[in-house]
């Protein structure tokens, strides 16, 4: 896929949920919805990142069943515009 290609799709994804972070769940959901299989769907994020249309990172959550064990969700995000 081309960069112009994926970052048309990357707008896409984030546009759709509104926001500049989104989970890595909600990413695969917006694509499987969009029939990509799931090596597509983890060949358009690695592409992405390499082409630094999104940053990739961990964020821990309160686990509200267990509070001693958190839960850790992969997220991606926009890279912030230079101003």
């Amino acid at each position: 896929m081309k960069k112009k290609e994926i970052e048309k799709l990357i707008k896409e994804v984030f546009n759709h949920y509104g926001k500049n972070r989104i989970f890595e769940e909600e990413f695969i959901q917006y694509f499987k919805q969009k029939e990509m299989t799931p090596k597509e769907i983890d060949q358009l994020w690695s592409d992405a990142l390499f082409f630094n249309l999104i940053k990739v990172g961990v964020w821990t959550i309160r686990n509200e069943s267990n509070p001693l064990e958190p839960l850790t969700k992969i997220v991606f995000e926009l890279p912030e515009e230079p101003e």
